[in-house]
């Protein structure tokens, strides 16, 4: 005899109530084989990071695409698949860090600028060679997301801020 509310086997017929549950008993009988069948958890699907990787190579593509890291990070893609969010997170990290590395050539220029007129130009070369940085580091990236693999940006791949 089964408990028909949660399925648990009952071993003495004369018992009026679940020892699992506590519901009342009805007259005898076996659960018919749905209810076995809903007790028992189904088994997650593995993980599959080759599978993952081909599904998702767009969304972690545009993760390096400067700003166009917001689109698999407020859609939420990065939630749904580990490889996408590797790449979200690579991505952001690298936007914010040319965001700051034109902040700093911005400030820096201005005051070499406004102070030192002969060497203006070897600060815009320098400011120009730095901007080459993150086009490298995006290049990387958008390779590695291609090949399917999650390998960190040099100098700046250590840094998580997306869980």
């Amino acid at each position: 005899m089964f408990c028909k509310d949660c399925g648990a086997e009952i071993k003495d017929e004369k018992m009026k109530f679940c020892s699992s549950c506590g519901k009342e008993l009805p007259a005898a009988k076996t659960p018919p084989q749905q209810t076995a069948a809903k007790m028992q958890p189904e088994p997650e699907p593995e993980y599959d990071a080759q599978k993952d990787a081909a599904d998702n190579k767009v969304m972690a593509v545009l993760a390096y695409l400067s700003f166009l890291v917001f689109i698999p990070l407020f859609m939420g893609e990065h939630k749904k698949s580990p490889f996408v969010n590797f790449h979200t997170n690579q991505g952001l990290v690298l936007f914010i860090f040319e965001a700051i590395l034109w902040i700093v050539t911005g400030v820096v220029f201005g005051i070499l600028g406004s102070v030192v007129w002969e060497f203006l130009w070897l600060w815009s070369l320098l400011s120009w060679l730095l901007s080459l940085i993150p086009l490298i580091f995006a290049i990387i990236g958008i390779l590695n997301a291609v090949k399917g693999m999650t390998k960190p940006l040099p100098l700046i791949g250590k840094i998580t801020i997306i869980k």
